[in-house]
């Protein structure tokens, strides 16, 4: 049995916090797919309540369950979990896109990632999130101090996957995911160009390299919500991050 990375399990572990809306019995989403086989990987701001909840707010189950839950791994919690439970969150995690994946959110992102040569959908790409609870109300409901706080104690979370993880590219989809990845990794874009998108808010696109390693591209609109989103602009995020990439391949 392949051993669990000492910062996964040490995650995996803490309890969640309190009053932040973490959704009751769901586990900490550490990847959407495997960052081990992953040559691209997408990041967003925390893992959607429809992850773990359906439309009436309860629990998936069978064939709609998505990730490991308490409910049905029968633990109050991981705090002290043998390897083989954590084993099985992992495995959730890692085998994400090849069981019942929230494809109304990841095929829009499915298009850039291919641009960038990879695919959810053939192992080849995962996504990763600055918080890996998923909270219900959604992120853009929590109080200010709730998302402050649960970024607090994730955000050295995704560093360490960032510095584990071998993958070249890593992209950023919407301006609140670049802002909070700026200020997390104290990063700052080499290049930014604008957008052709709706007059009134045309956007930008921005790459740079973190730690003189990782490609990082991101868009200022989110692709799965923003307004006046089409496909001759998604069409020209892919554009330019194939072309990034390609650069940043030689």
């Amino acid at each position: 049995m392949p051993a669990i990375p000492r910062f996964i399990i040490d995650r995996l572990r803490e309890t969640p916090p309190v009053n932040c809306g973490v959704v009751p019995q769901s586990t900490p989403v550490i990847s959407f797919g495997n960052p081990a086989t992953a040559r691209v990987a997408t990041l967003g701001l925390n893992p959607s309540k429809n992850e773990f909840l359906d439309r009436s707010g309860e629990l998936l189950r069978g064939d709609e369950q998505r990730f490991a839950t308490l409910t049905s791994l029968r633990r109050k919690h991981l705090a002290e979990a043998d390897h083989e439970t954590l084993k099985q969150v992992v495995d959730a995690c890692h085998g994400y896109f090849s069981g019942n994946p929230y494809e109304r959110w990841f095929r829009p992102l499915d298009q850039i990632v291919q641009a960038a040569g990879a695919s959810f959908f053939e192992g080849t790409a995962c996504h990763l999130d600055l918080v890996q609870w998923a909270t219900d109300p959604v992120w853009s409901k929590l109080s200010r101090a709730t998302r402050g706080e649960l970024r607090a104690r994730d955000g050295e979370f995704l560093m360490n996957q960032l510095r584990h993880y071998q993958f070249p590219v890593l992209l950023l989809n919407g301006q609140g995911v670049i802002s909070a990845f700026e200020e997390q990794a104290d990063f700052c874009f080499d290049d930014s160009r604008r957008l052709s998108g709706p007059k009134k808010n045309p956007g930008t696109l921005s790459s740079g390299r973190w730690e003189n390693r990782l490609l990082v591209i991101g868009w200022s609109f989110n692709l799965q919500s923003s307004h006046g989103v089409s496909n001759d602009l998604r069409a020209e995020i892919a554009g330019a991050v194939k072309t990034l990439v390609r650069r940043h391949a030689k």
